[in-house]
């Protein structure tokens, strides 16, 4: 006989704080609490908001996309009624909605693979594991005729890398979360 268990995603009180804040850039460090649901529904929010908009969650590699988020993006969107339902290209990773935005799960494996979209969204997940010229070079380009928003989520891990920089640099104008 199998035993179907029931998850619970609801959100906790600090990712409620972090999903209500307004901030173009941010940074989230530290482990087990919840900064991946915080963006999962975070992406849901600004899709649904803002019609014709490209939201990109992006990690290590894409298995690790598809292993981490996917289902979560299916649980979060599944109460939206059928009329309105987002449709799920399961190979591609991508959700498009009725109002033309769109999320994907992207990997950065292949870097030069991701040029020329247009963002107006990003989660980089796991940031630290990020090759160092990941954003500057190829990411944020892409965000220069949308004015987009990063969220820089991850553990800055110590020294050389390039999450561990912009947590210590307080002159980029990046917002800080840090949770106990």
């Amino acid at each position: 006989m199998t035993t179907l268990v029931k998850i619970d995603y609801s959100p906790m009180p600090h990712q409620r704080l972090l999903h209500d804040c307004d901030t173009s850039l941010i940074a989230v460090c530290g482990r087990q609490v919840g900064k991946t649901v915080c963006a999962v529904n975070e992406l849901i929010k600004r899709a649904v908001q803002n019609p014709n908009s490209r939201n990109w969650y992006i990690t290590n590699d894409y298995k690790q996309a598809k292993r981490n988020v996917w289902d979560l993006f299916r649980y979060y969107l599944s109460v939206i009624p059928d009329y309105a339902a987002p449709k799920f290209n399961n190979s591609e990773l991508k959700i498009e909605f009725v109002n033309n935005s769109k999320i994907e799960l992207i990997g950065v494996e292949n870097l030069e693979s991701l040029r020329g979209a247009r963002l107006n969204f990003a989660v980089m997940d796991e940031y630290a594991d990020f090759p160092m010229e990941a954003y500057e070079k190829v990411i944020q380009p892409m965000f220069s005729t949308t004015g987009g928003n990063v969220w820089f989520m991850g553990t800055p891990k110590g020294l050389g890398n390039d999450m561990y920089q912009k947590w210590e640099n307080k002159e980029n104008g990046l917002k800080h979360f840090k949770f106990p």
